[in-house]
């Protein structure tokens, strides 16, 4: 079906890059992290799928610095979490043209391809894990500051 590397790895990376988008997109509004505030002030956290319920006994009126940090915390985290799909993207469209015998079949260099690809996600996946940790406790740092 395809006759380059080339053309197989584009067409598996601009595949899986559009389905992932388009899930994240739909599925979460392009936002995995968000708040809200009701219209008596009480602080709404909303995470993944859903539109998150009011946290009872919370009046947020008058924290909008505190606020505005959460955000750029929640902000940057979702980000990230773009950054993330690319990097699937890449990994799958990196990992299906190295698998397919027929294209990469006689390539001396295979092996060393696949270590380096597999070298390249650890690192990849070290480095999100590392990154969303951070992002997870400030903004459960921005959140005590927020309510209490």
């Amino acid at each position: 079906m395809f006759k380059t590397k080339r053309s197989l790895w584009g067409s598996v990376f601009v595949i899986t890059l559009l389905s992932l988008a388009a899930i994240y997109q739909f599925a979460f509004g392009g936002q995995y992290l968000d708040y809200g505030m009701t219209e008596e002030g009480q602080f709404i956290l909303k995470e993944g799928i859903g539109q998150g319920m009011p946290i009872a006994n919370t009046d947020v009126r008058g924290e909008e610095e505190e606020l505005s940090r959460l955000g750029a915390h929640m902000n940057t985290f979702n980000a990230g979490i773009w950054v993330l799909i690319f990097a699937v993207s890449l990994f799958a469209a990196t990992f299906i043209t190295l698998r397919n015998d027929r294209l990469m079949g006689g390539d001396p260099k295979r092996r060393r391809y696949q270590w380096l690809m597999w070298i390249g996600s650890a690192l990849t996946l070290s480095f999100f894990i590392v990154y969303w940790a951070r992002y997870i406790k400030l903004i459960n740092e921005s959140i005590q500051n927020v309510l209490f």
